[in-house]
């Protein structure tokens, strides 16, 4: 029977091996990409045999149950020995006699230290996880989950089952109209709330503890905005695939549609949100895009019943920073063995009626970098000028890009079977910037400078395959890679077009958009913007753009190795920068991929000087290869640079840097022993926590209580508090006599609310006029010649001039001073200030002038029709937000005192605008320009106020003075001005206009406002001058 099948051609090869029982291989994918379902009946395959081999990734790690594994092999070696154990585990579990752990090693650094010492590699410790609470962003998102879930429980509601279209009001049905009162809408008018923040603010509390939000009052507002935001872009989305399908008459049309909005609106809620950063990502990419290529996807790859975030709306999905690339107009995907060709977006806006309305489009934004300093962001006007160093912007320092939310193939055309030719869009480098964040020096301080920044911001980008960009239909999503061609009689991309994916044709089957001049987008890139952690690290004379590159690969491979990730975690980019001093160097740039950080780059600041040691062994290439290979600094992401890359060189600079920083040089050497210390303040954490305990500061003059309350300080003295230590604040009796009535009750404040220890005496001096900073109780000095690294604020301890060393001494005897001492005088009336200003911006000035008024009669000098003049003196009027309270308040108080005697005279007295990295994008941010803030006074001040303005030397005082007719007059004195008072409301500032635009802004401003602490104010009287 056999044969006669076998003649027939119904049995074959396979027919035998069955018969005989013949050893067989059958494989299947285990990872994040399968949905879980799935995942859960290969595993049950795998144990019953019918599965022999998995083919896994980090899911097979932890939390799956699967026994008598009888083999692991792994394609390379995992980066942390804890993941090479828990691999390995997984053989011989159930007592097999035998098991086997094979590791295959990589042509990689890591791979092939692990291949010549197997030994070294299995001995290999385990960096202790450290959890970063710096990021704002983070930790808000935290937060916000916290709310929801509040907000959920309190409703009855079932977060892990709601889905985004019915939280957002969205049905996807077609026709579809939004629902009045969604429950997206309830829960913003819950959420902000006076009662929401009284009733959770001890659960935020506990969250925050020891974050970057610790303290802050508007995290229930910051919630709002963003639910709000998520909400804007969701419903937009919705919103334009409801207006395709009007006017279809095609069923299949109206069908394809009808699918992607289900698919769109069925996504779990806390998926979709988690997707659009509100929620935390717990390792998840966030600005996941599909590439929509049927009009029905995958059934199997649906989102499952327990909301994995595997898969997006049913379509193949990639991270956006690549999908620009992988699936750009023109690009060829391969989906289940087919090829299917990219033809443009997806609509993600509400199509433009008029030119002017192009603006409108969220999508398209600009990016713009500055030649002269280097600072890059991205907005949604075109700025005439870098807003960080007032540089003219020219044409080629600025690009438009549209920023897609998927993309889709044309539906009338046919995949096809040829895999072996595949359309490839080269990637873009990407720019990289650490906003936002001050430069630190190294150890020595001439050696160079890093900063590492939170707020960092990555820009990807893709102008197709010759680099000229696309031209994009607003209309339709239909996009075109441009040919860059100077020939007139070319053919312009999408010239008479077809719609794409089912927008209405007109009479001659022809996009809509080609009558319209303005629907066609011509020269954009495609772009994706990112805020995540970036360190970066500029050496004084790194000018070989090949060492930079070597030493940037090394450091980033003795970070991965010291933090046993992956080195795929970190970017890097290398860019030619000015130095502080004007010369020439390059900046080395550490990003983490992950958007908004995972707090792997920051860790590069703080462990330098190890790293660099560390990167001096990898830059020894064991191969002893010429410039670099893959034992040293070749890896896999830098195969562009690697014509570039030499690594002997840049061995070279290492040593020339482990040289200098070696030991202080003579002029620094405060005493004998004495060694380079980069942060005072984090030396101190480091020593009290391995054991010592008491510390002492001596600040220089100028002494500003104020100070004491900025993040540095707050961050160190609460450290001391909670941990037990005793902190005590040495002030020279000459700052103490000085200090105004309000400053000494907020230095009164601060020590009662850190526990401090006030005292008297003078810092100690040494032999190279170098004076103290801090100490221990144990015998350590920490000193500088640098006096401004012992002023009190946000660069406290840390040597910008000279460099900070520490070393044994004796911590001399200081005199006690008793708190109570400053307390005011009897006939001095002071108000503690907590939330009595908090609320609208637009009516601040009249709870400032409720505030005070009782204060004033009392002593007389609340007399309206009589007022002449004010006087007020600030040193820290830099910023928008405290220029328009100031003016507002004394603007009001003008109405109310001076009356009918003519317009008074307002005299403010400022310092200069101080000299800051990065550049401004907020309302409470400094202006860069003094020209700018100068004529925004004189604007806001109008006809109101004769405003005579004198910028220069300024105490640190906060002090209003209001002289009236007789001579008489009143002090108003404000512990910390109106620098106390944070903005909850818009997000940002446009710097780059004119003056004259930014006061018409500010002027039309209105937000709320709240009080980061308490503050005071002191009033007082004095008699006739005349």
């Amino acid at each position: 029977m056999i044969a006669a099948l076998r003649a027939r051609r119904h049995w074959g090869d396979l027919h035998d091996r069955i018969a005989l029982g013949s050893p067989y291989v059958r494989t299947a994918e285990h990872s994040a990409q399968q949905p879980p379902a799935r995942l859960r009946r290969y595993e049950e395959a795998f144990k019953d045999g019918r599965i022999n081999i998995l083919n896994c990734s980090t899911t097979m790690e932890m939390g799956v149950d699967i026994g008598s594994v009888s083999t692991v092999m792994m394609t390379n070696v995992p980066p942390s020995i804890a993941n090479y154990r828990q691999r390995v585990g997984r053989a011989g579990r159930r007592g097999q006699g035998l098991s086997t752990a094979l590791t295959y090693c990589r042509d990689t650094a890591l791979d092939r230290e692990a291949f010549r010492n197997p030994a070294k590699y299995l001995v290999r410790g385990i960096e202790a996880p450290k959890v970063t609470l710096d990021s704002r962003r983070i930790v808000q998102r935290h937060i916000n989950a916290l709310l929801l879930a509040a907000w959920f429980r309190e409703v009855q509601g079932q977060a892990l089952k709601t889905t985004a279209g019915d939280f957002f009001g969205c049905p996807p049905a077609i026709p579809g109209s939004r629902a009045e009162d969604p429950p997206v809408a309830r829960f913003r008018d819950w959420v902000v709330r006076p009662s929401t923040a009284q009733a959770q603010s001890i659960a935020i509390a506990t969250l925050v503890r020891g974050s970057s939000l610790e303290g802050q009052s508007d995290a229930c507002i910051e919630a709002g905005n963003l639910i709000q935001e998520a909400e804007t872009a969701f419903v937009t989305e919705w919103e334009a695939i409801q207006a395709q399908t009007t006017g279809l008459d095609r069923d299949a049309a109206r069908k394809a549609l009808g699918m992607q909005l289900k698919r769109m609106c069925g996504e779990y809620l806390l998926g979709e949100l988690a997707d659009r950063g509100v929620l935390p990502g717990h390792g998840f990419p966030t600005s996941v895009v599909p590439f929509i290529h049927a009009d029905e996807p995958d059934a199997h790859a649906a989102v499952s019943d327990d909301g994995s975030r595997s898969h997006r709306r049913g379509y193949p999905t990639r991270n956006l920073d690549l999908a620009i690339r992988d699936y750009a107009p023109g690009a060829e995907v391969v989906v289940d063995g087919l090829v299917y060709r990219s033809a443009g977006v997806t609509l993600n806006w509400k199509r433009p009626a008029a030119a002017d309305a192009v603006g409108e489009v969220q999508s398209l934004k600009w990016f713009w970098a500055c030649r002269s300093c280097g600072t890059a962001d991205t907005t949604h006007l075109r700025p005439a000028s870098c807003v960080s160093c007032g540089s003219n912007l020219e044409p080629g320092d600025t690009r438009r890009f549209l920023q897609p939310s998927g993309f889709t193939v044309d539906s009338r055309e046919q995949p096809h079977a040829d895999i072996d030719q595949i359309a490839y869009v080269e990637p873009e480098p990407e720019r990289v910037v650490a906003r936002n964040a001050s430069w630190k020096p190294f150890l020595s301080p001439t050696r160079g400078r890093l900063r590492t920044s939170h707020d960092g911001l990555v820009f990807y980008a893709s102008a197709g395959e010759t680099g000229a960009g696309y031209s994009v239909c607003l209309e339709c999503g239909r996009a075109e890679a441009q040919t860059g061609s100077i020939d007139p009689n070319a053919k312009r991309p999408l010239h008479e077009h077809r719609p794409l994916r089912y927008t209405k044709a007109d009479a001659d089957g022809l996009c809509p958009g080609n009558g319209r001049s303005f629907a066609v987008q011509t020269d954009l890139a495609l772009g994706h913007d990112i805020i995540t952690d970036v360190t970066e690290i500029q050496p004084a004379a790194l000018t070989s753009q090949g060492a930079a590159w070597a030493l940037a690969s090394a450091l980033r491979e003795a970070l991965v190795q010291r933090l046993g990730i992956d080195s795929g975690e970190i970017g890097l980019s290398v860019v030619k920068r000015p130095t502080a001093v004007g010369g020439a160097t390059h900046s080395l740039n550490f990003y983490d991929r992950a958007s908004g950080g995972a707090g792997f780059s920051p860790r590069l600041t703080e462990m330098f000087e190890d790293l660099l040691r560390r990167a001096r062994d990898i830059l020894d290439c064991p191969a002893k290869c010429v410039a670099a290979c893959s034992a040293c600094v070749l890896s896999r992401d830098l195969h562009a640079q690697a014509d570039v890359l030499d690594r002997v060189q840049a061995l070279a600079f290492v040593d020339t840097e482990l040289a200098a920083i070696s030991e202080p040089e003579d002029a620094d050497r405060a005493e004998v022993g004495a060694r380079l210390a980069r942060d005072v303040a984090d030396e101190l954490v480091e020593r009290t926590d391995r054991g010592a305990r008491d510390i002492f500061l001596w600040p220089a003059a100028p002494f500003d209580p104020a100070a004491l309350l900025q993040p540095r300080m707050k961050a160190l003295l609460n450290r001391m508090r909670d941990g037990g230590h005793t902190s005590t604040l040495c002030i020279e009796s000459n700052d103490l006599n000085v200090l105004d009535d309000a400053q000494r009750l907020g230095l009164r404040d601060a020590a009662i609310q850190y526990d401090l220890r006030l005292a008297t005496g003078a810092a100690p001096r040494f032999r190279n006029a170098a004076r103290a900073i801090a100490g221990l109780s144990s015998g350590t000095l920490w000193a500088s010649r640098d006096d401004a690294a012992a002023q009190v604020g946000e660069a406290w301890g840390v040597g910008i001039n000279a460099p900070v060393v520490s070393f044994s001494a004796t911590i001399p005897s200081v005199q006690g001073y008793d708190r109570d001492q400053l307390l005011p005088r009897s006939e001095t009336a002071f108000i503690e200030v907590n939330s009595l200003l908090d609320g609208p911006s637009r009516n601040l000035a009249d709870r400032f002038a409720s505030l005070i008024r009782p204060h004033l009669e009392v002593i007389g000098r609340w007399r309206p029709g009589e007022l002449t003049e004010f006087t007020y003196t600030d040193r820290y009027v830099h910023s928008p937000l405290v220029a328009l309270l100031v003016v507002r308040v004394v603007r009001r108080l003008a109405g109310l005192l001076a009356g009918a005697r003519g317009k008074p005279k307002f005299r403010l007295t400022t310092a200069s605008l101080r000299q800051q990295d990065g550049f401004p994008n907020r309302l409470q941010h400094d202006w860069r320009s003094e020209a700018d803030r100068d004529a925004v006074l004189h604007q806001l001040c109008g006809d109101g106020l004769d405003l005579d303005l004198a910028v220069g030397a300024c105490g640190h005082s906060r002090r209003l003075t209001l002289t009236y007719g007789d001579g008489s007059q009143a002090a108003i004195v404000l512990d910390q001005g109106f620098g106390f008072l944070k903005v909850v409301g818009p997000p940002r500032f446009e710097f780059q206009e004119k003056a004259a635009s930014q006061a018409k802004r500010l002027a039309a401003l209105d937000f709320s406002c709240v009080s980061e602490g308490s503050t005071y104010i002191v009033v007082v009287g004095s008699s006739s001058s005349r």
